[in-house]
């Protein structure tokens, strides 16, 4: 989160302390059972590649297949009547994630 290409549709780089922060929060609502963000996992390796994928995973499909997980899990496993996907407008990779 300290790249800047990376977090340039973010609120800017991170430090080391704020990513640490950033990722305590994610695990304490984890842990609490609320809703929070979901993480990407290889499937090569079960290695954590992260809550936001770094730029080495950008063009590989990862986020299509992610953002489907996600809809599948709302409707399938959630119940819920609709999801909002939120992007940044002038993200064009990711308004290409269907």
């Amino acid at each position: 989160m300290a790249n800047e290409d990376f977090m340039r549709f973010s609120l800017g780089v991170y430090s080391c302390k704020q990513t640490a922060a950033f990722l305590e929060k994610i695990l304490a609502r984890q842990n609490r059972a609320l809703p929070s963000q979901f993480a990407v996992l290889s499937r090569a390796d079960n290695r954590l590649i992260g809550y936001q994928l770094h730029p080495n995973y950008w063009n590989k499909s990862l986020a299509t297949e992610a953002a489907q997980a996600v809809r599948d899990h709302a409707f399938r496993d959630l119940d819920l009547s609709r999801v909002i996907s939120l992007i940044h407008p002038e993200n064009a990779a990711s308004r290409r994630v269907p």
